[in-house]
């Protein structure tokens, strides 16, 4: 993912059109100044001689001109057709590489983009942005992608996902994609100096974001949660954890595996969140259909203060705010959180 620390992307299709139409009416607005200043004439007349003169339409003047008129006219049939030509041949390149379609594309998603509430953004499509990507869409949870490269983008677009080009440390990048009405940002550029970056960039725009980032360097962790970041994950610290349980605990490795990415088995390691008007709220853990009817496994509890309550008794009350970490088939995960909202 590239484009941070000052590069200068490409100019986007729609920009290229806008400078287009913005000389044109910059030609137009010269001539119709022109005329006025140097005969004289209403600004209905000068623009209806601009645009013959420009458009090489052939009418004859609309008032005999002066020897100033005459010079001028000659710099603008030069300079505004010439202009105007070069515009022509903009618009067909454009159409014939497709950049038109392009334009049409990304309007729909930022229609879409900013129609989105509670969403996740997703900084970084490579390797680990493409995992995170697919995980949310399977879970289907609204989110996009940012990214500075264009083919990546489109590679996302073409899959279905929400994706805009740019620099993802950019304020004017992130309020595109409706970064205040967001609830969660994953940082997974690819240098630790980006991600760092882009934690402050968005932290400084939503300070209620969860932002989780990804860390390569020993000691990047504690920066990035001094500047924002609520979780930091190094991938390679959690490789070599995951190495050496499946060389020490392999079938504690797969079921793990098995559970969180519901591969070959139909079991789901999930974090419910118990809302004050959920029917749970109140009531113990043993007066609760959830092991009865549904069939779930709670094995920890997280309490509104951070603190963890792991295998839970059977009279422990559930409260409102409670965060309940669960092992259950999808049915049975997609029913409880139904009850606990």
């Amino acid at each position: 993912m590239g484009g941070y620390g000052g590069t200068r992307l490409p100019l986007l299709p729609e920009h290229r059109l806008l400078i287009t139409l913005g000389g044109i009416v910059a030609v137009l607005l010269t001539g119709v100044a022109g005329y006025m200043l140097i005969e004289g004439w209403s600004f209905l007349d000068a623009l209806f001689m601009t645009v013959t003169t420009v458009a090489t339409v052939g009418y004859r003047e609309v008032r005999p001109l002066s020897l100033p008129g005459r010079w001028f006219t000659m710099g603008l049939i030069i300079a505004g057709v010439g202009f105007v030509f070069y515009s022509l041949g903009i618009v067909v390149e454009m159409m014939i590489e497709g950049g038109l379609r392009e334009i049409l594309g990304r309007r729909r998603v930022e229609r879409e983009i900013r129609t989105l509430k509670d969403h996740y953004i997703v900084c970084g499509y490579g390797r680990m942005g493409t995992v995170v990507a697919g995980e949310l869409l399977k879970r289907k949870l609204p989110f996009i992608v940012i990214d500075a490269d264009a083919a990546v983008v489109q590679s996302a677009l073409e899959r279905g996902i929400l994706a805009i080009q740019g620099n993802a440390g950019d304020e004017e990048t992130l309020r595109r994609a409706n970064i205040e009405q967001a609830r969660g940002l994953v940082a997974v550029a690819a240098s630790d100096a980006e991600n760092l970056f882009i934690t402050i960039t968005a932290k400084s725009l939503n300070s209620k974001l969860l932002i989780t980032s990804r860390a390569e360097t020993k000691g990047t962790e504690q920066k990035m949660v001094r500047v924002g970041a609520d979780k930091v994950v190094s991938p390679y610290l959690i490789g070599a954890y995951r190495l050496v349980s499946a060389l020490l605990q392999p079938a504690v490795a797969r079921f793990i595996e098995l559970s969180s990415l519901e591969r070959e088995m139909d079991v789901r390691l999930e974090e419910i969140g118990v809302s004050e008007k959920s029917s749970l709220d109140g009531k113990f853990l043993k007066d609760t259909p959830i092991r009865s009817q549904l069939g779930i496994i709670i094995i920890g509890i997280e309490k509104k203060d951070g603190k963890m309550i792991f295998n839970p008794p059977p009279d422990h009350m559930i409260k409102g705010g409670d965060k309940l970490i669960t092992i259950g088939t999808s049915e049975q995960t997609e029913r409880l959180i139904k009850m606990a909202t």
